[in-house]
Order: structure tokens, then C-alpha cells, then sequence
């Protein structure tokens, strides 16, 4: 029975303190919902960084340490979000929405720069970052700018490479096409052994492979302007569908994939049950952990390109902006860059192996030591790309998710929904997504 149920005493009771409830909510919303108001004359003001919580703790101390460092002119507290990226950027949008002005720093995904600063939600970070680009790993860089404005200060990027097994082949396949080609020569010796394993869930971390797949045939999503969809200009793009379909049709790829997200495919690898696995560098440590069945028997190496195209990875990561409602705006974008430093960039790797997003940690001994695929890394970096840049991405993921699973599960046909996928998309960017 919900507390307004008015069939009992108890019911009513809440009820009629509902109102005054909700007054008390809005009224903590104003002041950041129980978090540090702004400081009045002569206070130190508290800067508020809203993220998920880092089960480390490494980046709460980076914080602090900024705090510290800043010789007492501002404190630090996190507001702590959901861990799930969804949640996060809904909890979020809702605050800057309303306006909220207990918010300093945003910790971002770098799918947000654009929807995020079109909004107005953003401080401009141009001036406090621009003349430091030179010292971004390019691709990480890109995903805090749109419509020529920098609108964050970037923290750690990523990208998918390929997990192979060492004692099942003998080297990484340069393309797509040759690793359908390993999978059925080595199961002549090892006809039980599983294939490539990869996330083709319905959700984002599919929709990444797919435009992985995608880019690296030449077909681009959207046009240059970023007004409609370039899907259906591009033959490759039929291919593509076919080839993800046809991974799971030849036995490639075992069906039960279509089910996995980064986690289930990495214990399916782990286990010793799949010749290839593509997935992010935190597998790295825990495939080659105590009682992992394939520890010592696993290598690195960048995605595959595609035949007759060219290697394409899709970045993820994390970057920080500032609110365009916080009311200590200069001090935040000081606060971002302290925690961005090339210090604490360090940290990101040694502390978190997380890759970093300045070009000069990749050269560090210690960092080098600690991650042994951080050369590889940094050369699928060179080809990563962001992924397609509009306001409207959200609406954009999810046609590519739902209409890209329909032809990997048979309920579609590649050449059709390719067409389909295309209007979806053109609408999308247009603010009128279909789903």
C-alpha cells in the first residue's frame, strides 16, 4: 500500500505531510540537496565534484590533495552518484535541468560533451585548457570539445584491444576477416575450444563494437554537420550487419554471446573457453590473476582492422567540467586541471591502470613496468575515434543498440535494416528518436 493511500489512517497522515516534505526537498535541491551552500564573505567556499564512488578511493584523495594543496582557499566534498553511467547522467541532468547550483565539477562520460554544453549546462573550460593540447594524447583531447570550445578538462581515456590466446595461436590476426579464418584453423586441433568472445548485449558497450566494425570499414554514422545519418550512403554498412550476424551464423562466435556484457565475457575468457576476446585493458590483471585458467597464456594487440579498411577503436573515459550554475567557477576549472595534473595523471595509471590521458605518462618507466600494454595501448589510441558527436547520442545509441541486435539474433535482415536503421538515426539528430 503506497504512503498516499487514503484507505488507511496511517496513509492519510502522509499524505497531508506530502506537501511540506516536497517544500523541504526543493528547498535542499536549491542549496545542493544537504551538500556545502556557497560560502559567505570571508568563508572558504566547499567545491562540490559529483561522481561515482571509486572503490580505490584514489580519486577522492586526488581531490583532497588538490584541497590541500590549494593553501586553504577552497574545501572539497563529493556528491556520490549511482554506478551505473545511466543513472549517473540522469541524477545529473535532472540537477543541472533545475538549475542547481550546488554542483561544481561534473565527472562526465565522454559522451556528454556534446548534449551537455548545446544545453548550456557547462562552463566554458577554452581559456584554462587550450593552450595545453598539444599535450593530450590526441584522441582523448577530442572528446571534451564541440562546436570549437573545450568544455573539460579530460582524466583517463580508453579503448578496446584484442585478448588472444598464445598457446592456441600463434599470432594476433591483422583483420576482422582473419580472425574468422584462426578461429576455424585452430579449432581443427581444439574442437571443443570456443571462438571470439566480445559484448553484443543490447547496450552501449555493443553499440561500441559495432561502430568499431563500422569505422573501420569506412562507414560513417553521421554526416559532417551532424543533421542526419550517413549510414545508408555507405554499401559497407550492409556488410558490416552481415559480417556481426555471420559470426554467431558460422560458429565464430557462440550465441550465447548476444547475452554478454564486459564482465560475462571476460570470465567466458578467463575460464579458458575462448580463442579471442575484445575487451577493455582492466581485463588485463584478472585473466592474468591466480587461478585464472589462462594466466601466463594470453597477448595483447590493437582490433583488427577491417579487410580493404583500416583499424578503428572507440573511445571510452572520463573527463571533468565544470557547471555552468556552480558559483565558484574559476576555482572549479583550477580544482579540474589540479586533478587532471600530470601528477596526478600518474596516479591514474600506477594507482588505478587506468590509461592516462596525457601523451608523456606512456613514456614513464614505472608506468610502463606496472602496465606492460600500455605500448599497446597507446597505438590503439592512435586510431580510436569519439564516438558520433550530437546533442541527440542518447536517442542515436539506442537505435544503433536495438536495430544492430535484431540482425546478430536473426529477427532482421542486414540489407533492411540498414535502411531502417538510417531514417532512425536521421531522425534522431533531429530531436524526434523513434524509440
Amino acid at each position: 500500500m503506497r504512503a498516499w493511500d487514503t484507505r488507511s489512517r496511517r496513509g492519510r497522515r502522509h499524505w497531508t505531510l506530502l506537501p511540506l516534505l516536497a517544500a523541504l526537498l526543493l528547498s535542499a535541491a536549491g542549496c545542493g540537496g544537504g551538500y556545502a551552500a556557497s560560502a559567505g564573505a570571508g568563508e572558504v567556499p566547499t567545491l562540490v565534484f559529483a561522481s561515482g564512488r571509486d572503490p580505490l578511493g584514489v580519486v577522492d584523495d586526488m581531490f583532497q590533495g588538490c584541497a590541500d594543496a590549494s593553501g586553504g582557499r577552497y574545501r572539497v566534498e563529493q556528491l556520490v552518484l549511482p554506478p551505473a553511467v545511466d543513472a549517473q547522467r540522469e541524477q545529473v541532468i535532472r540537477r543541472l535541468a533545475a538549475r542547481d547550483d550546488s554542483i561544481d565539477i561534473i565527472g562526465m562520460d565522454v559522451i556528454w560533451t556534446a548534449e551537455f554544453s548545446r544545453a548550456g549546462w557547462l562552463y566554458d573550460m577554452t581559456p584554462h585548457v587550450s593552450g595545453m593540447r598539444d599535450q593530450y594524447v590526441p584522441a582523448s583531447f577530442a572528446t571534451v570539445e564541440y562546436d570549437d570550445r573545450i568544455w573539460a578538462a579530460p582524466h583517463n581515456t580508453n579503448v578496446a584491444m584484442l585478448y588472444y590466446r598464445t598457446d592456441l595461436v600463434e599470432q594476433a590476426p591483422e583483420t576482422w576477416q582473419e580472425l574468422v579464418q584462426q578461429v576455424a584453423a585452430a579449432r581443427e586441433a581444439n574442437p571443443d575450444q570456443e571462438g571470439f568472445v566480445w559484448q553484443a548485449h543490447e547496450y552501449e558497450g555493443f553499440v561500441v563494437a559495432m561502430l568499431e566494425f563500422l569505422f573501420g570499414a569506412g562507414v560513417e554514422v553521421l554526416t559532417p554537420d551532424g543533421q542526419a545519418s550517413a549510414l545508408a550512403a555507405s554499401p559497407a554498412a550492409t556488410e558490416v550487419m552481415a559480417f556481426a550476424r555471420d559470426l554467431f551464423v558460422g560458429g565464430t562466435t557462440p550465441r550465447s554471446v548476444t547475452t554478454f556484457q564486459e564482465e560475462e565475457a571476460r570470465q567466458f575468457f578467463q575460464n579458458g573457453r575462448g580463442m579471442f576476446m575484445r575487451n577493455w585493458p582492466y581485463a588485463w590483471e584478472l585473466v592474468n590473476s591466480p587461478g585464472s585458467e589462462v594466466a601466463g597464456k594470453v597477448a595483447l594487440a590493437p582490433l583488427p582492422a577491417w579487410e580493404g579498411g583500416s583499424r578503428a577503436g572507440v573511445l571510452g573515459g572520463l573527463n571533468w567540467g565544470v557547471s555552468a550554475y556552480s558559483r565558484h567557477q574559476e576555482l572549479a576549472a583550477e580544482l579540474a586541471l589540479c586533478v587532471t595534473s600530470e601528477e596526478n595523471q600518474r596516479r591514474v595509471a600506477l594507482e588505478k591502470s587506468e590509461l592516462p590521458v596525457l601523451d608523456v605518462i606512456y613514456d614513464d618507466p614505472e608506468v610502463q613496468e606496472k602496465m606492460p600494454f600500455i605500448g599497446v595501448a597507446r597505438e590503439s589510441l592512435n586510431t580510436a575515434r569519439v564516438r558520433p558527436v550530437t546533442p541527440y547520442y542518447n536517442d542515436v545509441t539506442v537505435a544503433i543498440a536495438d536495430y544492430s541486435h535484431r540482425v546478430i539474433t536473426g529477427r532482421a535482415d542486414a540489407g533492411s535494416t540498414v535502411q531502417s536503421l538510417d531514417r532512425a538515426i536521421s531522425l534522431a539528430v533531429i530531436g524526434e528518436g523513434e524509440i
